[in-house]
């Protein structure tokens, strides 16, 4: 139902309870503030799962989303890992070229991330996240790393990415170094799950993927 003007002394419409949509524009503190703190109210009634896509993008790999559930601003750094690949397979080597996959999850979601296949500690490389443009919307600092846990190297964004429900990203990495392995029976569907909270991935080939990489 619509508010009428003499319900609370003002139509919605007002400029006192309005923003202007040009600029330049003035417009006094207090208003401002008045917006903020409605913002602030609204987002914190959300309940918005946070992801982790700790993954290689290569094609071999195995590629792995986490979530969890996060109701506030700060977020944790333990995930749950889905992985897209049932085993490891053979070697997989870098040139200049970029890894990279599409991904879309059914639900809104935080990125924290992308997991590297890395068999030594001499490799150079940096991720991002592109949305359906192919525009880059997250990335990360070129760093030096090694193997990790599993033979998987947790690189992640320097924070969380929102990113949103039925829409197509693309997970690019670009690595320098020494060969890794890759993964094989890899899925264009999974379901990752954390804390009772179900989240659905597909998959599909990027044509930014040029080194290889493909679903």
């Amino acid at each position: 139902p619509a508010i009428s003007e003499g319900a609370f002394g003002h139509s919605i419409f007002s400029s006192e309870l309005s923003l202007p949509l040009k600029s330049p524009s003035s417009v006094p503190r207090s208003q401002v503030g008045l917006h903020l703190l409605a913002c602030m109210s609204t987002l914190s009634g959300l309940s918005v799962p946070a992801c982790v896509l700790d993954g290689s993008v290569q094609p071999g790999s195995s590629m792995s989303l986490s979530l969890e559930e996060n109701t506030t601003t700060t977020f944790s750094s333990s995930y749950a890992a889905a992985k897209r690949f049932s085993s490891k397979g053979g070697s997989w080597g870098y040139s200049q070229g970029v890894e990279a996959v599409k991904f879309m999850p059914d639900t809104d979601i935080y990125l924290y991330g992308f997991g590297l296949f890395a068999e030594t500690q001499s490799y150079t490389g940096h991720i991002k996240v592109c949305d359906e443009d192919s525009l880059s919307i997250a990335e990360s600092p070129k760093i030096s790393y090694g193997s990790g846990p599993g033979g998987i190297y947790d690189m992640l964004f320097d924070s969380p990415v929102f990113l949103k429900g039925g829409c197509w990203y693309t997970a690019c990495a670009t690595i320098t170094g020494s060969n890794s392995q890759s993964g094989s029976g890899g899925r264009t569907t999974i379901t990752a799950e954390d804390n009772g909270v179900p989240v659905q991935f597909q998959f599909k080939s990027s044509s930014m993927s040029s080194n290889g990489t493909d679903v």
